[in-house]
């Protein structure tokens, strides 16, 4: 098998390689990368008039004035061990000519491994069984619930069309959570906050929230949902928008948390957004309390549903 073969093997057929194309060539195998590339461009043109190919289209009635196309890339090693691999992807499925994503995939391989039938590669629908094989790689901190193919054109920031965020806050020392919440002293007017909280949908411009002199075009911003939930000794603060500026959720969460002391008013929250200056707002709350919760996206960006 391929996938037996170490370093010295492959340099063994390296030499093999080469004695065979100057036995049938006459000439050593070419060194610059340049000549190797037209090469291999040449060869895929060739490939479209050899008597397997024209056997090939007149059983599927292509037309040969279609010709064919040769991509040049970046190389990339699928086989460098269990933590890399290739396949191939078509948008039909070519047994049914079904529209749907169809592919095939081996881990530590080549392009040419997938298709010469050395090795059965697995069907890209299956990609769910390397959930568990990624999770053994990452770090403790990370992990991957379920993997889903894309259109090739999808976004993972541009294409979305809400996030979630939310904000822990607790007013209880706890040895257990103090690096995943913001513990803060006193207590806190959390029926204000949330009165404070709807007043956030009645505004798009989000100035006073947001970090001076960003590279961004509008600090305008569409809020779904904001509001305090109580979870055991923990308070919770959710929000959802379409998107956010830098350091807003920090700032709205600093800004509120004045609300709940009793330093500002409701009506003063409204006078903080409208006034669209940084200086208005409260000071950001730490960071380390803050967690991105949920990112949603157009049903037609996903082609195909994987369980994990």
């Amino acid at each position: 098998m391929d996938t037996e073969l170490d370093a010295d093997d492959m340099k063994d057929l390296v030499v093999r390689f080469k004695a065979f194309y100057k036995e049938e060539k006459g000439e050593d195998f070419p060194s610059d990368p340049k000549v190797q590339l037209m090469e291999a461009v040449k060869a895929v043109f060739r490939s479209w008039d050899n008597p397997r190919a024209n056997v090939y289209r007149r059983m599927n009635e292509i037309p040969y004035s279609w010709g064919t196309a040769v991509n040049v890339q970046s190389m990339v090693f699928g086989n460098s061990g269990d933590t890399s691999g290739t396949g191939v992807a078509f948008t039909r499925d070519p047994s049914t000519g079904e529209k749907k994503l169809y592919g095939e995939y081996l881990f530590n391989a080549q392009g040419e491994d997938v298709v010469a039938g050395i090795r059965t590669p697995e069907p890209i629908a299956h990609l769910a069984f390397l959930v568990e094989k990624l999770n053994r790689l990452l770090s403790k901190d990370i992990v991957i619930y379920r993997i889903v193919p894309v259109r090739p054109d999808a976004h993972a920031r541009f294409d979305a069309t809400s996030r979630t965020y939310k904000y822990y806050i607790t007013t209880r020392k706890d040895p257990f959570n103090y690096e995943f919440v913001y513990k803060i002293p006193g207590k806190l007017d959390f029926e204000a906050m949330n009165k404070a909280c709807p007043i956030l949908f009645d505004y798009m411009d989000f100035t006073s929230f947001s970090k001076l002199h960003t590279d961004v075009k509008t600090n305008n911003c569409r809020i779904y949902k904001a509001g305090w939930e109580k979870e055991g000794d923990v308070w919770v603060f959710t929000v959802q928008a379409d998107r956010f500026l830098r350091n807003m959720v920090r700032a709205i969460v600093g800004t509120l948390l004045e609300v709940g002391r009793g330093k500002l008013s409701i009506d003063g929250f409204r006078q903080v957004i409208e006034a669209q200056d940084r200086g208005r707002a409260g000071t950001s709350a730490p960071g380390h309390a803050l967690y991105l919760f949920d990112v949603t996206y157009p049903e037609e960006l996903f082609l195909l549903t994987v369980e994990s």
